[in-house]
């Protein structure tokens, strides 16, 4: 249903109505008429308190629909409305006056309910309210109450039905063409002829001379094309022609072209998207490395002098815990067992306390960083931006259709012409063909394709390697000796040779099965290339003169068609798998090398390494000292060397002093000497604690690193962490859109289909002659390619492709019911994985496939007007009138409208009264044309023209007022001939007859 106009029509009960509305709605099924509202007396339920409720039947192309009149008139605003009141009058029937009031009670509640404007403004809706008298050839004696003298205009449809405007009338009679008459007429007058703009008699006016009974006669000619739609055709013609070409639409425009090197320019764009903060790499926290302490030689000589002397009482303790704890032990024993509860301790444990120590101390720094890590694990992830969607979709979009590039992607141009990349350099084209092991389709996005080709690749290299086994398995079976396999490889043509020895075998019993005559029989199956069977037949043989005859048979039996093996099955297999794993990785070629893909490819690889890091980072979180074993192995060596050095001080001052004694030295001699051991014995002491010293410096830097470990592990772990999940989400998001991307791309107009409507002849057969349909004879003919070119250049404007997305996704939101948060569109916003989303359901709308269609069917509406305001030409159709007034001639589309513009004739005399035709009522006051553009209207002098954008031309000859007396229709049965009265004067703009010679005006 048309949203700025509709027309209500009133006829009145019965078979006659019925079939009137299936009339119509065959009508309307065929694409002749639109739509529009049938109203019958018998739907109408009074109220005694408000409005009646009134039934419509809506009748449209895709049939027949009950509803309530006042919703249906609601549904839409409307710039005019029409009430139709049809009265159909037969000879010999009464006129249905109920019908007039019913009329009146229609018209004043729909003019009740309507918007008017406001004085001096423009809007409301426009109420035209029609009376249709449509007799039949004959009809005398109606009420001439039939005529609503208040309503805008009463109407009488002259009885006549004219095959052409210079043909003659046929009469219209009842069973006959009268039902096809009165449609005819009703559609006419109710403006629901398809491409008529409007009401035949909207443009009839009451004027100062208009009496309560005036009305006017009209008749209508009409003429219909039903065959292709030219304009649709070149529309699917021209986005064919755009689906065959590489880079798209842009091949032919005047200003664009394809890119030079395609593989250049998606990288530099590829670098271009890596630059937003979606694509980045999360910033990390930052970490600062452990420092080494600065200090003076002084300060650090102190420090090591301390540790030293307390180093002297330590290592008493060590060695003398080692003695207290084999002491601790033996009073265990004695005093309480070594299996009670009880321990005996005489003092404190032994120095591994420092390991003990830097645990704690470990645990502690863990216990912190852990508070710290779980702190930031709790944060959530970073959304993406709305305007990454917005800007990724319109950078795409630009690339291929020409719109305006971000800033800072320098625009690409070659020649002094745009470079355009097409769809598949891109997006992968979201129906790509291809179907898993399990029979779902495979989405072109990389972890799919990726795992699909890994399953793939794994089955063909399971079967290779199973062929290969097989194929050494019977290498193997060949290489051993068989005694029936070797006979089969031999010759048959040797056997009859050693045939001739055998003869002694007559000598010998037959019976007797040892006898080693049955030995020589053996070479003939060595030599027959036969299973073992036949040479068991001729030794059974008891003929010695027939030994020829089975090397004549053999031969024979030999098997022509061989039998595949195990391997060469394998073989087989194996090929077809590899052929099939070929032909995924050519049919996803395309798809791998576009610029979505391959952002999606990067981002899902840095996902996995993410989780990679986060899996290894959580090995290193548990909070280990470092391993002791050298601080161990410092304190051993400084244990044995504060036990060993003062032994051998004491041993080599003993020395010294008998040495001193038996060289009969002075005492001082033996003093110094054990002096100078002593001081040597400090020495080494002092460098063994020294020694130590170090390792226990080493051992606490060794700390300080392995806190630092485990802090930039524990980042490592939150940061890989949440990289991972944000990259998930991201890839998520970005399939999603990849796909909405590729459906605009890839299909943003979708098929139209080419519409050849045929009518039936049944339908044919209900026309009355003054309908005239023509059908087209051939649509085979080819547009010319400027057309095409002229076409492709109006559908696909500069920035096609957003134009499609915005125009999608608002037909998605009237669906949808969609609500906007406001500031960016819901889509753009939504994060959610839910099947609910707004953005998962967009992405099952573009699925749907509807979007396309639609667009495919704007734009072919779009094409259709600049046709109709004639910036472009479509080569005109070939013709032939159908039915019982067709003369099998054909015509150019142009020759059939034409017929419509001619001379007007006057209306039948049978019509009007002697005194009608006195006053000249008859001939016609005024002709109105609405014609299709393709027929011209360069040569339609002398009649008034509207455009019709359909395939239905329409002419109204309209007459002067006519009053009710001057009317056959509403005269008396039987009723005397009125006396002739005087002429009235002429009016001005009457047409000028000839009749019997003369001229009248």
């Amino acid at each position: 249903m048309t949203t700025d106009q509709l027309t209500v029509f009133l006829v009145g009960d019965g078979a006659r109505g019925d079939e009137l509305e299936s009339l119509v709605a065959s009508w309307a099924a065929q694409g002749l008429i639109g739509s529009s509202l049938w109203v019958r007396p018998g739907g109408i339920t009074a109220s005694e308190y408000g409005p009646p409720a009134v039934e419509a039947d809506l009748i449209d192309d895709e049939g027949v629909t009950t509803t309530d009149l006042f919703r249906a008139v609601g549904r839409h605003r409307l710039a005019t409305l029409r009430v139709v009141v049809g009265h159909l009058a037969v000879p010999g029937e009464k006129a249905d006056r109920e019908l007039v009031e019913v009329g009146r009670l229609v018209a004043q509640q729909i003019r009740g309910v309507l918007p008017r404007a406001s004085d001096g403004k423009r809007g409301g809706t426009r109420l035209v309210r029609a009376n249709v008298v449509i007799p039949a050839s004959g009809v005398v004696d109606l009420d001439p109450e039939m005529l609503i003298a208040e309503w805008d205009v009463n109407a009488v449809i002259s009885s006549e039905d004219r095959p052409d405007l210079d043909r003659a009338s046929v009469f219209v009679r009842d069973g006959s063409n009268f039902l096809g008459h009165a449609a005819s007429a009703l559609c006419a007058v109710g403006g629901v002829l398809d491409g008529v703009p409007g009401g035949a008699l909207d443009l009839v006016q009451s004027d100062s001379t208009t009496h309560d009974g005036d009305s006017v006669v009209v008749r209508f000619s009409v003429r219909a094309v039903v065959g292709e739609d030219v304009a649709r055709r070149m529309t699917s013609r021209a986005m064919e022609t755009v689906e065959d070409e590489p880079v798209g639409a842009g091949a032919f425009s005047t200003w664009g072209r394809g890119a030079a090197d395609p593989a250049r320019l998606v990288q530099r764009a590829l670098d271009h998207v890596e630059q937003g903060s979606t694509w980045r790499e999360a910033e990390r926290v930052s970490i600062d490395r452990p420092r080494r302490r600065q200090e003076t030689p002084w300060r650090t000589f102190k420090e090591a002098a301390r540790f030293n002397l307390r180093t002297v009482g330590t290592v008493a303790k060590w060695t003398v815990g080692i003695g207290k704890q084999k002491i601790e032990r033996a009073a265990t024993r004695g005093l309480v067992g070594e299996d009670s509860d009880t321990i005996v301790r005489f003092g404190p444990s032994s120095p591994s306390s420092l390991r003990a120590h830097a645990e704690q101390w470990l645990r502690t720094q863990s216990a912190e960083i852990e508070q710290i890590e779980a702190e930031r694990e709790a944060e959530s992830i970073a959304v993406p931006s709305p305007r990454t969607w917005a800007d990724l979709r319109e950078f795409c979009f630009s690339l291929n259709d020409g719109g305006s590039l971000p800033e800072g992607f320098d625009e690409p141009t070659y020649a002094g012409q745009r470079e355009l990349l097409g769809a598949d350099d891109l997006a992968p084209a979201p129906f790509l063909a291809v179907h898993g092991e399990d029979g779902r389709v495979v989405r072109p996005e990389p972890a799919e394709i990726r795992a699909e080709g890994e399953r793939r690749q794994a089955r063909a290299t399971a079967l290779r390697a199973k062929a290969r086994e097989l194929h050494a398995q019977e290498a193997a079976a060949r290489v051993e000796p068989e005694p029936l396999v070797e006979p089969v490889e031999t010759e048959p043509e040797p056997p009859v040779e050693p045939v001739e020895p055998v003869e002694p075998v007559e000598t010998k019993p037959v019976e007797t099965e040892p006898e080693p005559p049955v030995e020589p029989v053996e070479p003939e199956p060595e030599t027959k290339p036969e299973p073992p069977v036949e040479p068991v037949e001729t030794e059974t043989e008891t003929d010695p003169e027939s030994p020829v005859e089975p090397v004549e048979t053999k031969p024979v039996e030999t098997p022509t068609e061989p039998v595949d093996t195990p391997a060469q099955l394998a073989d087989r297999a194996a090929e077809e798998a590899e052929r099939d794993l070929k032909s995924f990785r050519d049919t996803t070629e395309s798809a791998r090398g576009s610029l979505l893909y391959r952002l999606s490819s990067k981002i899902e690889e840095r996902r996995r390494g993410h989780e990679q890091r986060h899996e290894a980072a959580k090995q290193a979180l548990a909070p280990e000292p470092p391993p002791h074993e050298t601080l161990v192995r410092a304190q051993r060596r400084l244990i044995s060397t504060w036990r060993i050095a003062p032994l051998l001080w004491l041993v080599f001052s003993l020395v010294a002093w008998a040495v001193v004694y038996l060289m009969d030295e002075s005492l001082w001699t033996a003093v110094w000497w054990t002096v100078g051991l002593l001081v040597g014995a400090v020495v080494v002491l002092i460098v063994a604690n020294h020694a130590y010293y170090k390792a226990i410096r080493r051992y606490q830097w060794e700390v300080v690193e392995a806190r630092d470990r485990r802090v930039r592990a524990a980042e490592n772990y939150v940061h890989s962490g949440r990289e991972a999940r944000r990259l998930a989400l991201v890839y998520r998001l970005l399939v999603d859109w990849t796909e909405l991307i590729g459906h605009v791309l890839h299909g943003g107009f979708g098929t139209v289909p080419s519409v050849e409507p045929h009518i039936p002849e049944s339908a044919v057969d209900a026309l009355p002659a003054a309908t005239a349909v023509a059908q087209q004879v051939s649509v085979d003919d080819e547009l010319p390619t400027s057309l095409i070119v002229t076409c492709i250049q109006t559908i696909y404007r500069r920035g096609w492709n957003t134009e499609n997305y915005l125009r999608a996704y608002e037909l998605f939101k009237e669906r949808n019911a969609v609500e906007e948060p406001g500031g960016y569109p819901a889509v753009d916003i939504d994060v959610s994985e839910s099947h609910a989303s707004v953005r998962r359901r967009l992405v099952e709308f573009w699925r749907s496939g509807y979007p396309s269609t639609q667009l495919a069917e704007e734009a072919a509406g779009h094409v259709r007007e600049v046709v109709e305001a004639d910036e472009i030409r479509l080569p005109a159709r070939r013709v032939t009138r159908v039915g019982i007034y067709g003369d099998g001639e054909v015509l150019a589309e142009p020759e059939f409208y034409r017929a419509t513009i001619g001379d007007a004739t006057a209306f039948v005399n049978d019509m009007f009264t002697p005194l009608g035709q006195q006053n000249r009522k008859h001939y016609v006051r005024r002709s109105i044309v609405w014609i299709p553009r393709v027929a011209g209207t360069e040569w339609a002098d002398g009649l008034e023209t509207e455009r019709a954008s359909g395939s239905v031309a329409l002419r109204a000859d309209v007459s002067a007022r006519v009053a009710a007396r001057e009317l056959t229709a509403f005269s008396p049965r039987n009723s005397p001939a009125p006396e002739p009265e005087a002429a009235e004067a002429p009016e001005e703009d009457s047409p000028v007859a000839v009749e019997d010679g003369q001229a009248w005006v």
